[in-house]
């Protein structure tokens, strides 16, 4: 009884004397506060001075890995205890910044929200699956057709459907590049996009893409690169080895600068031998983010990149060269402004530079040539609430671009102006609509827009369609691409390219719906698109009694739809699964011919066990995938059908506290398959790896 009594006065004494504590805290730093600046002011001393202790069975006080980056709150991951202390947290807590960073682009949330299925790939998933570039992630999704010719490092492309003007972004900024390759295809190499930085991928719409950037595209990704949000300093390594002498090793390095900025570096290099006379790539990325919190809600940004390769470039299987090299040296710097000018309006400016330099040689053809693209411009957005149901943005660049080869230049200048209004009709409704004006290089004054409606049927459930026209200039390369022919295999040419000068516009009209079904367990959604393309761009081999083609960009007719299914599940405490199905019919209305490349059907599914043990020190993962494809043309004039095909790839996964290690089997049935019709895809091949994070 005494012991109960003894314990009761303690409590008292303790909870008297921190009341009388925070008085005098408070009375000594903000004597002149009003009552409620006072309580506003306890209650942020309270949340300081006294943090709750952590509770183990709410999950709270385990440290998650990866640690959250871009600011936000933790992601999935493995978990450690860090339970050490009470006053180990009671002093991280007194150490977080007081300023966050402001949030750019709450109008492209609430749209996504809105107007998508919401789909984006995260980190996570990135580390599960099996990835080496950017097409590794791309293809977990059937909606989005990803091409790649031969040996890790050879040219790699996506597309939406058959279309090839997908659009990119990178941290909002539109990525804009033409790959030299022989053949002449006139598309983006996905290679020329290091996979080292990327935090996530947001999927967007076909018509909703183009909300932002110049130009306009069927459907789009943004690329989040990795921003740093720790209090603490983050690092990581990561090691891959594999078939034909594959090796990557990346480096990470996240840390604080003062209370109000911080870093984010990420660098490494990639080298193969491939499986083909002169397929050897060798490619070194490195780029930084850095990110300072002013004082007036005033932040700058900073992002800089280089990504060099040297690589052979096997060219048609029965030609005679064999030593035909290919040179890259892409960099580019932004520098942004944030200014969050009151809780409704907010605005960013962008000032941008990139140079992208490549160049294809061959000693014994006797060609060398080369492309150099520069690109200097300016984009404003503007972003306001209007009486609690308008969102607005406004959106302005102007800018130039430089086009270089080895004898000629050519100097294009644009400038667009744009206006979105995503309006609140009520808790249900919501509707969009969009607008563009835009002036490029010669050509005239182009109008773009769109419209969509959203319902929410449930709070789980989200209906939504958009209709748009759309207009598109024809990039540099595909106007004043200089003639080139070549003696591939003997001494007659048999081998032609060249720009056309007399291309028109593209005009586009796009429609989509969507319907979007998330539970706690699992997330459906159903995407139907279609799309009718008037002079429609497409690299085409307009003379095929040459060997090797006459290959050139034409406008023709395009009528692309289709629909997406996906699912996700996690009905059980280890398991989970996902499924991404999509049939796509994609014609030349013009010719009557399919559209190349581009199966009828796709599917991609993964199923995936992961536990932890020894009090989450230990963890596993074992991860099945399969991607099936149906038939497909791999020319323009239905001459070459390549069967359809199923292909399987596992991997296992072991953690040790901070350490992970993985084992990969790719293509484990064996199967030979082309994508184009160049060379085949890796036979069964193997690679293992691990990553290795640090937390101080």
């Amino acid at each position: 009884m005494k012991k109960l009594v003894l314990i009761f006065l303690l409590s008292e004494f303790s909870v008297g004397y921190s009341q009388v504590e925070k008085a005098d805290l408070h009375k000594d730093y903000h004597p002149q506060a009003s009552d409620s600046l006072q309580e506003e002011i306890i209650q942020k001393q309270e949340i300081s001075l006294y943090p709750p202790y952590p509770n183990p069975a709410k999950g709270e006080g385990l440290r998650k890995y990866p640690p959250p980056l871009m600011g936000g709150g933790e992601g999935e991951g493995d978990y450690i205890n860090l339970f050490n202390s009470f006053a180990i947290v009671s002093d991280t807590a007194q150490e977080v910044p007081e300023k966050k960073f402001i949030d750019d682009d709450e109008f492209k949330k609430e749209v996504l929200h809105h107007f998508s299925n919401k789909d984006e790939i995260l980190f996570e998933e990135i580390d599960d699956c099996f990835v080496r570039d950017l097409g590794d992630i791309l293809h977990t999704r059937s909606l989005l057709n990803v091409i790649k010719v031969g040996p890790p490092g050879q040219l790699e492309t996506v597309s939406w459907g058959a279309a090839k003007d997908l659009r990119i972004f990178i941290d909002g900024i539109l990525y804009e590049q033409q790959s030299l390759h022989l053949p002449q295809r006139g598309v983006l190499d996905l290679n020329s996009i290091p996979v080292e930085n990327i935090e996530k991928i947001e999927i967007l719409p076909s018509g909703i893409a183009n909300l932002w950037g110049r130009g306009s595209g069927l459907g789009g990704i943004n690329i989040i690169t990795k921003d740093y949000g720790e209090i603490e300093p983050y690092s990581r390594i990561t090691v891959d080895r594999g078939s034909d002498k594959y090796r990557r090793t990346q480096v990470e390095l996240g840390r604080g600068v003062s209370s109000r900025g911080k870093i984010y570096l990420t660098g490494g290099f990639k080298k193969s031998n491939g499986y083909l006379i002169n397929s050897d790539y060798d490619g070194r990325s490195l780029s930084g983010k850095t990110t300072l919190s002013l004082k007036n809600n005033l932040n700058l940004r900073f992002f800089a990149h280089q990504y060099k390769t040297k690589m052979g470039l096997p060219l048609f299987p029965d030609a005679n060269i064999k030593d035909t090299r290919k040179k890259e040296n892409n960099w580019g710097i932004t520098s942004s402004i944030f200014l969050k000018q009151n809780k409704n309006s907010f605005l960013r400016l962008d000032l941008l530079y990139d140079k992208r330099e490549q160049e294809l040689k061959s000693s014994s053809a006797w060609f060398e040539i080369k492309k150099i693209n520069r690109r200097l411009g300016m984009k404003a957005f503007q972003t306001l609430k209007y009486r609690k149901r308008h969102n607005l943005k406004f959106e302005a660049y102007a800018g130039g671009k430089k086009f270089e080869t080895s004898n000629s230049s050519h100097i294009a200048y644009g400038t667009y102006l744009s206006f979105s209004d995503l309006i609140n009709m009520n808790e249900r409704t919501n509707l969009i609509w969009f607008s563009k004006i835009e002036k490029e290089d010669d050509f005239k004054v182009n109008f773009s827009g769109l419209g969509g409606i959203s319902y929410k049927i449930a709070a789980n459930i989200n209906l939504f369609s958009t209709l748009g026209k759309l207009v598109n200039c024809p990039s540099s390369m595909d106007l004043y691409w200089k003639p080139l022919s070549l003696n591939l295999n003997d001494t007659i040419v048999n081998y032609l390219e060249e720009g056309n000068a007399d291309l028109k516009s593209q005009k586009s009209t796009v429609f989509d719906f969507g319907v979007r079904l998330e539970r706690e367990n699992y997330k459906l959604s159903c995407f139907l698109f279609e799309n009718k393309i008037d002079d429609f761009f497409y690299w085409s081999n307009i003379d095929t009694s040459m060997a090797y083609g006459y290959w050139k960009p034409i406008n023709t007719e395009a009528d692309i739809w289709g629909i997406n299914l996906n699912s996700s599940l996690h009905l059980f405490n280890h398991f989970k699964s996902s499924i991404s199905y999509c049939f796509k019919q994609n014609k030349d209305s013009n010719r009557k011919l399919f559209l190349p490349h581009s199966p009828k059907h796709s599917l991609f599914g993964y199923v995936q066990y992961e536990n932890e043990f020894l009090k989450r020190e230990i963890g596993l993962k074992l991860r099945l995938e399969t991607n099936i494809l149906s038939e497909r043309f791999l020319d323009e004039y239905e001459k070459n059908e390549e069967p359809g095909v199923a292909i399987f790839n596992g991997k296992i996964t072991v953690r040790l506290l901070d350490f992970h290690f993985y084992y990969v089997v790719e293509n484990i049935t064996d199967r030979v398959y082309l994508l184009t019709q160049e060379y085949p895809m890796p036979e069964r091949s193997w690679w293992w790896g691990f990553y290795w994070e640090f937390f101080d």
